[in-house]
């Protein structure tokens, strides 16, 4: 799937694409300006409606926008220097942020499943994470 966007509002938009064969991610932008991403299974992605999408995408730019620091983040030390420090968005998401050398270079949410899969192997966790790097 290339990706496709949605216009939400004159502000904000949204490109989805297939991650892998069994995930989708979903980038989004307002005042052209990166919010992240949320990824989720395909599955799922496939039985939202238009409107279930926009509002997700309401919903992350929220908490995005709510949640400059966290009580609750936990932190990982990769093997190619990166570091992460992630949190429940809410309950069936998290949301990652990047740092290299302490500098945030990135960050993106996925649903729950996918990111406990990922952080069950560091190799996967950084090929995640450069992929989001790169979009």
């Amino acid at each position: 799937m290339e990706k496709k966007q949605i216009t939400i509002s004159e502000d904000v938009s949204a490109s989805y694409y297939n991650f892998s064969e069994y995930v989708v991610c979903v980038e989004v932008t307002k005042k052209n300006q990166s919010l992240g991403s949320f990824c989720s299974d395909l599955r799922q992605f496939e039985e939202w409606d238009e409107d279930e999408v926009i509002q997700l995408v309401k919903t992350h730019i929220v908490q995005v926008e709510n949640s400059q620091s966290h009580a609750n983040d936990y932190e990982q030390h990769l093997e190619n220097g990166l570091q992460i420090k992630y949190h429940k968005h809410w309950e069936d998401f998290y949301c990652v942020e990047v740092f290299d050398q302490g500098k945030e270079i990135g960050s993106f949410c996925a649903d729950r499943s996918s990111f406990e899969e990922w952080m069950e192997d560091d190799q996967q966790l950084t090929e995640v994470i450069k992929s989001q790097l790169k979009s």
